[in-house]
Parts: C-alpha cells; structure tokens; sequence
C-alpha cells in the first residue's frame, strides 16, 4: 500500500517512520530540498506544496492509496485537494480551508453558536490610501472601538499555529500595531477579545463521522505578549474531558472534518459552559505532542492509530487511561553559564518524587538566548518530560499537576544563566 505525505519538515518524520513499519510505502513532497521528512522517506520529490496542480500531476502519477498529515500551516490546503482529486478517504479542501482561513473558521462556528466572541477583519486592501477605503477603515475602526475587549488578539488571517499573534493590551497598541502592519500588510489579519479561563491543548481523531479525544493538555504560557506554551500538564479523563469532547464533536460535525487527525487550542473558563475553541486543525499537533508527549501519556500513537484506520485495519484512538505527566521546554532568556546533565536532572526529578522520562537538551554553555516569542525558538533547545513518581495514581489532578511544575522549576534551577 502506498501513502504521500505533503510538507516534508522534521516534524513528518515520525509518521513517515511508523507508516513504513506498518509496511506502507511513503513518498514525500516538499519545497525544501533539505527537508528531514524527504530523507526519511522511500521516494521522495522536492515539489512547492503552494503549487497544488504541481502536487496534483505528482500524486496522480504515484496514486497513493492515503495521504498522511504532518503538522502544517496554510497549506494543509494542498492535502485537502488531493483527497478531493484522487477520491481519497481523509479531510476536504474545504474543510482544510476553514481550518486555515481565521476568519471563515470564525463565522462558521459563530454562526453555529460554537464560538461567541467580537471579531473583526482587516483586509489588506483596506490599507490603499484612497477616499473609499479610508471610509471603510473609518467604520471598521469604530466597531473595533466601540466592541473588542482588551487584551485583544492580532493575528494572520490564513495559517494555523502561533505565526504573527500578537496582543494589544488597549487602543493605543492597536493603534501602533495596525500603524506598522500598514507599512507592508499584504495580507489579510483579524482582531478579536482574548476570551479568559485557562488555556488548553486537544490531540483528537475524528472517523466515519465519530470525533475522538485522545488528550487534553492543559498549557503553561509566558507572559504577554507572546504567550508561547512553555509546557503542557496532562488531564486525566473525567468530566472535563468528557465536556470537551462533546463541545468539539459539534465543531468539528459543523467545519465538515471527518477521517482527519485533529490538534486544537481552546480556553476553558468555568465548570459549566461550553469551553472557547481558540483554533482546530485538521492534523496533528507539532512540538513533540503527537509523536512524543501523547503517546507517553495516553499509550495512544495517534499517527498509527489513523494509519490502521486508513489501511482498513482495527484500530483504537480512546486511551485505556491517562498519566498525569508534563512536557517543559527551556524558555531562557540570557547566556547559558552552566548547563546541568540529564543524570543531575534526573537526580533532582527523584529528590522530589517525580521520574525523568525523557530529557533532550540542545543548550550549551555559552549560548545567548532570546526571549522565547516563537515557538520554533522554544522546540530549538529541547525539552523534558516528567511524571509524578510513585504516588501519581492516588493524587488528585491538582496535586500531581503542582508536584510536576514544582519539580520542573527545581530542575530549571539547575541552568545557571546571566
């Protein structure tokens, strides 16, 4: 059986690697010629994946039999039309279009009364200095002013993930923002409130029309402005879990996703209502969740899982149970002094009854390190993965999840960094 994979980074490795145990041959396209995923895979071909009738000539001549789906951007798209064009099982263009287009994503799920915000659009073509546009932005500056919130969110119209996300703390930020993004806007951006509550991560499935949550992951934010995750805690199934799959077989019945894996942020606020669906996706997480963290955690490889499915093949996206554990990227700031040893991390993690299960750092001394605002400079340093020790299974949520930040911290100690 064969499979193709669009978008060729580091992080398709994984899939790649487990379709080809599963003896399923891969072929890979991507526009970087150095691409980890193009390597990794039996055939491989250097194709720019913004280019689909490009894709589409290729595909048609290999006729895979599935597409994989790494973690990417805007052009999940290119996926979308190849399902369309070779009538393959697995996610739409227009599904993958909705969960790449903010503001379409947006009206669909407001429209369903899945996602109750002010929201607004700033096209690009608003920025042109004529007595017509300055009317519109007029008007549309006066319904941001008289409805968002603050802090509000900034942010690209098209893509997924944390690219250009910025936070406007009042008026004047959204003022000097708006101000810089029309020396260059080229492309669309939307503003909307910051809903409040506590911020998560979902890994899901979603098959013959039945959504399944795998994990809910609840997140560790830096401050703002940039609020990157610089760590994710585990929840154990319950009712939360149980509120939150619900709440996302909806959305994911009203975008029209089906035979897709699923990665989505959301903000819970309170013990009743319908949490807030920051953003959905119809592939799996970056970051070392779906391939690293989530199967740690639940047993559940949820790249294999869907290649069973895809294969015909019995398959089970539903953890047995989950282990409270938390995943801790380095989010330094300064020049790296001393850098401690997985043995003297690992010591530490024991000190305070927690285990090491995996620990990969790629600091050095005498490295300078940016604040973190991006993602990609967080996944560049590494990360650790702690669960709670002995005694996890008899504490509570809140109790291990308080063991495991503590004991992060201890650890983190360990840096000397000026």
């Amino acid at each position: 059986m064969r499979a193709a994979i669009i978008g060729a980074s580091a992080e398709s490795i994984h899939t790649i690697k487990t379709a080809q145990k599963l003896g399923v041959e891969v072929t890979a396209l991507d526009g970087d010629a150095e691409a980890a995923g193009l390597k990794a895979a039996d055939n491989s071909y250097v194709t720019d994946i913004r280019d689909t009738e490009a894709v589409l000539e290729r595909l048609k001549l290999i006729q895979p039999s599935f597409m994989l789906t790494a973690p990417i951007g805007r052009f999940l798209t290119t996926t979308g039309a190849a399902n369309d064009a070779l009538h393959l099982k697995g996610v739409s263009l227009k599904a993958t279009e909705l969960c790449t287009d903010k503001w379409e994503f947006h009206e669909t799920l407001s429209r369903a009364g899945l996602r109750n915000c002010p929201c607004f659009l700033i096209a690009a073509d608003m920025w042109r200095p004529d007595a017509g546009q300055a009317q519109r932005m007029n008007a549309l500056i006066t319904s941001i002013t008289d409805n968002i919130h603050y802090p509000a969110i900034i942010k690209p119209r098209y893509g997924s993930g944390s690219r250009g996300i910025t936070v406007a703390e009042n008026w004047e930020e959204v003022q000097t923002e708006f101000g810089a993004l029309s020396m260059h806007a080229k492309e669309d951006y939307i503003i909307e409130d910051m809903m409040p509550g506590v911020e998560y991560g979902v890994d899901g499935a979603v098959t013959g029309g039945k959504f399944h949550l795998i994990l809910l992951r609840r997140k560790i934010n830096t401050p703002l402005p940039a609020r990157e995750a610089v760590a994710y805690i585990s929840v154990r199934q319950g009712e939360l879990t149980q509120r939150v799959e619900s709440y996302l077989a909806r959305a994911v019945s009203t975008l029209g996703i089906d035979n897709s894996l699923i990665h989505c942020d959301l903000m819970i606020s309170d013990e009743a209502g319908d949490p807030f669906i920051i953003e959905l996706s119809a592939r799996p997480s970056g970051h070392n969740l779906h391939n690293l963290f989530t199967p740690l955690a639940t047993g559940v490889d949820e790249a294999q899982e869907m290649i069973l499915f895809q294969c015909g093949d019995k398959y089970e996206f539903t953890p047995r149970e989950v282990r409270i554990m938390e995943i801790r990227y380095f989010d330094f700031t300064g020049t790296a002094v001393k850098v401690p040893t997985e043995d003297e991390a690992r010591q530490k993690a024991a000190e305070n009854g927690c285990s090491l299960e995996q620990w990969k750092c790629a600091i050095h001394e005498g490295d300078d390190m940016a604040a973190p605002s991006t993602g990609h400079i967080l996944m560049s340093r590494g990360y650790m993965i702690l669960g709670p020790g002995d005694d996890g299974d008899v504490l509570t949520q809140d109790e291990a999840g308080a063991k495991l930040e503590n004991t992060a911290g201890k650890i983190l100690s360990l840096f000397e960094i000026r």
